[in-house]
């Protein structure tokens, strides 16, 4: 390889020595060979008369080795483990490294690559599984796609700051334990440093603004993840597989996290997320079975599908107010959450969104939310108390539990007013009628199920009317409206004008019991009739047993117009003109089976 060598300024300044013939002066010589300055110090200089000696032994390669042509270097046909590429060639600069142009030369160990390469190629070292060391020069600005892909031996690679792109596969399955990114790196491509299974220690700085899907999926060996502020998106499976990492932080510069970003990393045991995120995708996070907590800022619009599935220990998953839709299975099969409080602003819960959570002992679900899909609570066999919003047009089949096509409905209420806090605020619930609860209901829309009519507006305008009937009530209307708050029978009907009739509801529970209305021969006076209705919804007998009491106008003993179905439907009635004395009925709920007894004292 021809070299031009330049003699440093005195190089050759010599002093005098009696009796010998010759000369040695020890000098510093700079070489450049091919682009690439050294400085090589010269141990011996022998100076004959005529005569310049000059011995410079360097380690170089020859131009012959590279294939060459317009400033690329296309391939190598040489057998040297350390390859130092030349900075140019017969005077002409090397530019790109192309594609495949060292690949699979497994005798290869060290590489330095000049600083006049700005491209390094597809695949350009790709398969060098006896590389241990790169040394960047300061002109690279991209590395192609697969570029160092199974360099298994290569341990550590600093990047020059002119990096702009690394391409996607780029250091699959090497050997790195850790990187350090230039502060120009802004995309990592796919699968760039996945299956690394010695990387330990990840440092993302903030000019990354992508993180390609699966670009360090399967670092097994990653205990440390630093995540820079600047990092917009992370990408598909990005880090899954992960079994060692404990702790991630997202910053708030994040937007959007992607499907299984996460998932099936092991070890993580806490999650935070900055204001910023807008959505978790599907499986993010799903089988990290040592996550015991987690809070979703209100900045998410989207839980994803299956985002959280299959975390064994979280207990507690506490979503902020501003969160739209909580995806199908998001949070399936956490067997040790407790509870929930789903905020107003969550409109859709999917299907199986909670199902297999069998230490859910209670559900909030917010005014906001207009269906709950298919087997939303199924499975959740701890389940005592739904707090049901008043929103709800769409209940899904099995949403609770209970056999094909059928759900069950536990303690249920209502949501009168919205809630501030995480706790349950009890002035601000209103339990459901005794006869929706514990029952199962054959239907796919809710507005079937009895209860859905009773919403919380009417059930809050009905107890207003009693409080404004009471106030005006005399000593027995108060009583009466005393026994009202504690059986749950109204007299709706206080003062009827002319021509009208007094009516009684009764609300009856699920279990056999005696209700007891009172009236005076004042309250009825001047009425066609008075009338006693039972509650809808339920399949009554036609047949009341065992009439008591004073004879009245009409033939209640003979089941006087009981009706079925969704109607009310009157049990009993009589004239206007009763006399005093006490009427008592008992019947037979043809629904459940369940015996009651209703006594009517009239003084």
């Amino acid at each position: 390889m021809p070299a031009s060598i330049t003699s440093l300024p005195s190089l050759f300044s010599f002093g005098t020595r009696k009796r010998r013939p010759a000369r040695r002066r020890r000098g510093t010589f700079n070489a450049q060979f091919d682009g690439q300055d050294r400085s090589l110090f010269m141990p011996t200089v022998r100076l004959g008369c005529d005569i310049l000696e000059q011995r410079i032994v360097l380690a170089a390669l020859a131009a012959a080795d590279f294939v060459f042509s317009a400033g690329t270097i296309t391939g190598y046909t040489g057998t040297a483990a350390e390859i130092l590429i030349p900075g140019s060639i017969e005077g002409v600069a090397v530019k790109e490294i192309a594609d495949s142009a060292f690949a699979h030369h497994t005798e290869i160990t060290s590489l330095v690559i000049p600083n006049s390469v700005t491209r390094i190629g597809t695949n350009a070292f790709g398969g060098l599984t006896n590389l241990t060391k790169v040394q960047f020069g300061t002109g690279v600005t991209t590395i192609g796609d697969s570029a160092f892909r199974d360099t298994s031996l290569l341990k550590e690679v600093t990047f020059p700051k002119s990096l702009i792109s690394i391409g996607d596969n780029a250091f699959r399955h090497s050997g790195l334990q850790g990187v350090t990114f230039g502060k120009n790196v802004g995309s990592i491509g796919e699968s760039a440093f996945a299956e690394n299974a010695s990387m330990m220690k990840l440092v993302i700085p903030g000019n990354v603004k992508h993180i390609s899907a699966g670009a360090f999926q399967g670092n097994v060996s990653l205990t440390v993840l630093q995540i820079g502020k600047g990092v917009t998106t992370i990408g598909d499976s990005a880090f899954a597989g992960i079994k060692t990492l404990r702790a991630v932080s997202i910053p708030g510069t994040v937007k959007t996290i992607g499907a299984e970003a996460f998932a099936g990393d092991t070890a993580i045991q806490y999650v935070g997320f900055g204001r910023g995120i807008q959505s978790i995708g599907g499986s993010a996070f799903a089988g990290n079975t040592a996550l015991q907590t987690v809070v979703i800022p209100g900045t998410v619009k989207t839980i994803g599908e299956g985002a959280f599935r299959g975390d064994t220990a979280l207990a507690r998953a506490v979503i902020r107010n501003g969160v739209e839709t909580i995806g199908a299975h998001a949070f399936q099969d956490n067997t040790a959450m407790t509870g929930v409080l789903i905020p107003h602003s969550v409109k859709v819960i999917g299907d199986s969104a909670y199902e297999g959570n069998v230490a859910m002992a209670g559900v909030v679900i917010g005014n906001g939310v207009q269906t709950i899909g298919n087997r939303a609570f199924y499975g959740c066999t701890a389940l005592t108390t739904v707090v049901l919003g008043k929103r709800v047009t769409v209940m899904g089949i099995d949403m609770i539990d209970g056999n094909a096509n059928e759900t069950y409905l536990p303690r249920t209420f209502y949501l009168q007013s919205a809630l501030t806090s995480d706790v349950l605020k009890s002035s601000g619930v209103v339990e459901s009628p005794p006869e929706v609860q514990n029952r199962y209901y054959s239907t796919s829309a809710i507005e079937d199920v009895p209860f859905v009519r009773l919403t919380a507006a009417m059930m809050a305008k009905k107890t207003s009317s009693i409080t404004a009937h009471q106030a005006g009530a005399d000593s027995r209307r108060a009583a009466l409206a005393e026994r009202v708050r504690q059986v749950a029978v109204s007299d709706v009907a206080p003062q009827p004008a002319p021509g009208t009739y007094v009516k009684y509801t009764v609300s009856l529970a699920p279990f056999s019991q005696t209700a007891n209305i009172t009236a005076t021969t004042a309250q009825l006076g001047n009425n066609d009739s008075w009338v006693i209705e039972m509650p809808r919804g339920d399949t009554w007998n036609n047949t009341i047993s065992n009439y008591t009491g004073p004879s009245i106008a009409q033939n209640e003993a003979s089941g006087l117009l009981v009706q079925t179905g969704a109607n009310f439907g009157p049990i009993a009635s009589g004239s206007a003109t009763t006399p005093t004395g006490t009427y008592s009925w008992n019947f037979t709920n043809a629904t459940t089976g369940a015996l009651y007894t209703i006594h009517f004292t009239v003084s």
